[in-house]
């Protein structure tokens, strides 16, 4: 079996799930990654029968910019992208059984290659947050994109039933959308020891994502703000970056958290596996932001949590119940009141083996690439 993944940037350190993807769909014949920019390529190593192939992007016109004119009045009359030409030789060089689109925009870009192309090959396309929620409602081109995406995909690629349901409001037949769960690598994860039957002091909340609106750490400063002096003396550990940095530290200084809580900066997987190992709790209170931006499915570091063995404090956001193998310490998305609640009822637990253990299975059974089945299954109904 031959299988391409076409993914705009292959890849963003972020992104280990397309690399798991990619591993995994190597285990069943030859594997090419198409994309447009190889980038921190040095933190996925490949397997031997995986090759990389970098196409041109389209050139953006900028102001005064003359010699890429022509081309791109050319490119408006015919249709045909700088890149379709590179991608042909690949198709015919390769000749794949199946093409796997990592997020809707570039399910949409394979869309109308095939059609201008006139090319009949089976593709699937895996949708994964923004490309279902935010940028459907923002970008009409995208969105008219996407009617076609629904007409020529083979299949389109959830990570939950919530995702499932949101792609077939934006138009995709059920008859076409599939559970594929998030998978991991189970094996790169130590596991925590058993947890004590009490809490040590300080207890020691860690926080890993990009600091966007949609993770809902501000949420998780403004709670525990507020509730502070009601619990055993914590420290706040903060990785990631981002935009709603300038938000995070007015929160803490409102409420004089600044003693508390350490910013860590952006850590690779290696040194956020080291984090749990040496945490709490993992604090993960997601919300869709006003833009309508949403995590689609669930944040693939609630799995990699379970599967390390910490315990998790979370949001009913879209898809995080269906990756979550107890429900304790899941707030009401957005409710910072419940949210407060939920945080004393863990620092006044007793005894967490249990909730660690259904996590571990859970996150065992549905989503590490040895026991998950159902990507697998997906391949396989493409084999020539």
């Amino acid at each position: 079996m031959k299988i391409i993944h076409f993914v705009e940037n292959y890849i963003q350190v972020t992104e280990t799930f397309i690399y798991n993807f990619i591993t995994k769909s190597a285990q069943y014949g030859e594997v090419a990654i198409v994309t447009f920019q190889v980038i921190h390529q040095d933190h996925f190593p490949l397997p031997g029968n995986v090759r990389i192939y970098e196409i041109p992007s389209d050139p953006v016109l900028a102001r005064k910019d003359l010699a890429k004119l022509p081309w791109m009045l050319w490119q408006r009359l015919t249709g045909r992208h700088i890149w379709y030409k590179e991608f042909s030789k690949i198709i015919a060089a390769f000749g794949p059984d199946l093409i796997h689109c990592h997020f809707g925009v570039t399910g949409v870009f394979l869309t109308d290659f095939m059609r201008h192309e006139k090319r009949k090959i089976p593709f699937i396309t895996n949708f994964y947050g923004y490309d279902a929620s935010e940028l459907p409602r923002r970008d009409p081109v995208y969105a008219a994109g996407l009617t076609r995406l629904w007409q020529d995909s083979s299949l389109v690629l959830s990570e939950g039933p919530v995702m499932s349901l949101r792609l077939q409001q934006l138009g995709a037949p059920a008859s076409i959308t599939r559970l594929s769960p998030i998978i991991v690598d189970g094996s790169k994860y130590p596991v925590r020891p058993n947890e004590a039957p009490a809490l040590k002091s300080p207890i020691r909340f860690l926080l890993i994502g990009r600091f966007v609106e949609k993770k809902g750490f501000h949420l998780f400063l403004e709670a525990i703000g507020r509730i502070q002096h009601e619990l055993p003396d914590f420290m706040i550990i903060l990785v990631g970056s981002g935009p709603m940095m300038e938000t995070y530290q007015q929160i803490i200084a409102h409420h004089g958290l600044g003693s508390k809580v350490s910013f860590e900066g952006m850590k690779p997987l290696s040194a956020c596996i080291q984090y749990m190992l040496s945490s709490d709790v993992l604090v993960h209170p997601s919300v869709t932001a006003q833009n309508g931006d949403s995590e689609g499915g669930a944040p693939t570091i609630l799995i990699e949590a379970q599967l390390v063995g910490i315990p998790v404090i979370a949001s009913t956001h879209a898809d995080i119940p269906f990756v979550m193998g107890y429900d304790d310490f899941l707030a009401e998305e957005g409710n910072v009141d419940d949210l407060s609640r939920v945080i004393k009822r863990f620092a006044g637990a007793r005894d967490l083996s249990e909730k660690i253990a259904a996590g571990r299975q859970k996150a065992s059974l549905q989503h590490d690439m040895k026991n998950s089945t159902a990507y697998r299954d997906i391949l396989l109904h493409f084999q020539s």
